[in-house]
């Protein structure tokens, strides 16, 4: 666990560092060509100043979101790794690897009963896409949980060969609730190398930072987040899992595998 924090963090001093705009130029070129970033939507590559800043570089324009007051949009541009329905308390990590919901949201979460035989679906960043994140809905957030933890990679390969890897994984979680009273939570899972993770309404979260035991953030007075407004972002790639409360039947098929911000998913209706 240690090892693996700590060339995180060696990795994001260096990703911090601002080096002279001629060597600066090439790095960032470099990182583009190296991953496939598509800058088509953001400031060209030059005019980010160290490698963080084009890790965490925002859109230029906000994407259009669905309208609907009741539905739920992609967070991020990701490609889907996992949904479904939980089966009690296990969701599946891949096909033959479960974990537990209660060991991802840990004793610290309230409400995790009404989650139990409820929806789930997982997101996956890789490096070459946008690392910020929106809010899926209109929601109120009641409390944050910041979990310490490791830092494995959370691609496909680490994935199958790592039980558990979500619940090892250093992650920030949100417990929410949509305008139906619907209960809700948005995983930020960490990752290998920088590990940073960002909550805009939550300046004093900071991550990768040496803690050991969770820090827990409740708030009198709920943060409201409108749907489709920014709510932070991943240095490096890394994956957010939803989990809702739901009666509904999940559909067999969502018939997309990539989303983009905004996008609608179809996933579960509230309740």
């Amino acid at each position: 666990m240690e090892l693996m924090n700590a060339m995180s963090r060696l990795v994001g001093r260096f990703a911090d560092t601002r080096f002279p705009s001629w060597v600066q130029n090439f790095v960032n070129r470099a990182y583009v060509r190296l991953v496939g970033v598509d800058l088509t939507a953001f400031q060209a590559v030059e005019t980010y100043r160290s490698l963080n800043d084009l890790f965490g570089r925002r859109m230029e324009k906000t994407r259009s979101v669905d309208a609907a007051i009741d539905s739920l949009v992609a967070p991020c541009d990701a490609d889907i790794s996992g949904y479904g329905r939980l089966a009690g308390d296990s969701l599946l990590q891949v096909k033959g690897i479960e974990y537990s919901v209660r060991d991802l949201l840990t004793e610290n979460a309230r409400h995790v009963d009404r989650v139990l035989n409820g929806a789930y679906i997982t997101l996956y960043l890789s490096p070459r896409m946008y690392h910020g994140y929106h809010a899926p809905a209109t929601l109120y957030v009641e409390r944050l949980i910041h979990v310490p933890g490791t830092l494995w990679p959370v691609n496909s390969f680490a994935l199958r060969r790592v039980p558990g890897l979500f619940v090892k994984n250093e992650r920030v979680i949100l417990e929410c609730r949509r305008l139906s009273g619907q209960r809700f939570w948005i995983v930020f899972v960490g990752a290998t190398n920088v590990g940073s993770i960002r909550i805009c309404f939550e300046p004093a979260l900071v991550t990768n930072k040496g803690f050991h035991a969770c820090r827990v953030f409740d708030y009198s007075v709920a943060r409201k987040l409108t749907k489709g407004t920014y709510l932070g972002r991943f240095l490096m790639g890394s994956s957010i899992l939803l989990l809702a409360e739901s009666q509904e039947p999940v559909p067999d098929s969502l018939e997309i595998s990539h989303v983009r911000v905004g996008d609608p998913l179809r996933w579960p209706p509230a309740s």
